[in-house]
């Protein structure tokens, strides 16, 4: 049984308390990430994502920045991962389901690969469409509404692989690429046709 604890100062025993304090760590985790993308550390790993062969040639040391890319990933996940120990109130394998992977998955290709922007915009997506589509199927009623009840496991599987398919198959910038047009669009509007 892990404990909600106090943190400086701060006690977390409450929802709303530790709501905040997700909401604190996730702002923190982005900032993070968007300052070090700009570093030189940063521009070497995604120098090194794009084409290892080049960067190496441009001096980088490829085992070093691989090295520091999976600590940096691993530190990420490992607060992600303690601070949803916390909210479970329990550690175990049961608590990290398949289906959490292919969750993981399908924010990444909604939101588009290799953006902070489209990793925040794929989990308010995949996040919000269970429980949009569960509030169409309340709306029609009828046997929809049973199968969600009974089968919300392998709807939310369903879900997810549409998803993922229909980004890749239409727009597979996903939803930093729709953005990124919309943004554009505005801002050359009475120009562009």
């Amino acid at each position: 049984m892990v404990m909600r604890p106090t943190m400086f100062g701060f006690d977390l025993s409450s929802d709303r308390a530790f709501y905040w304090f997700c909401l604190f760590m996730c702002t923190l985790a982005v900032l993070v990430t968007l300052n070090l993308r700009r570093s030189v550390l940063g521009r070497a790993l995604v120098a090194l994502r794009d084409n290892d062969i080049a960067a190496r040639t441009m001096g980088i040391n490829l085992v070093r920045y691989k090295l520091l890319a999976f600590l940096i990933s691993a530190a990420l996940t490992g607060v992600a991962g303690a601070i949803m120990g916390m909210y479970l109130s329990i550690v175990s394998v049961e608590a990290f389901p398949f289906l959490l992977s292919i969750e993981a998955l399908a924010i990444i290709i909604v939101g588009g690969l290799g953006s902070v922007l489209g990793a925040v915009l794929g989990t308010v997506f995949i996040v919000t469409l269970p429980e949009v589509f569960s509030s169409l199927v309340q709306l029609l009623g009828g046997r929809l509404q049973d199968v969600m009840t009974t089968s919300a496991h392998e709807v939310k599987s369903v879900l997810y692989g549409l998803a993922i398919i229909g980004f890749l198959r239409f727009d597979p910038r996903g939803l930093r690429g729709i953005w990124h047009d919309i943004r554009h669009t505005w801002v050359f509007w009475p120009l562009r046709y």
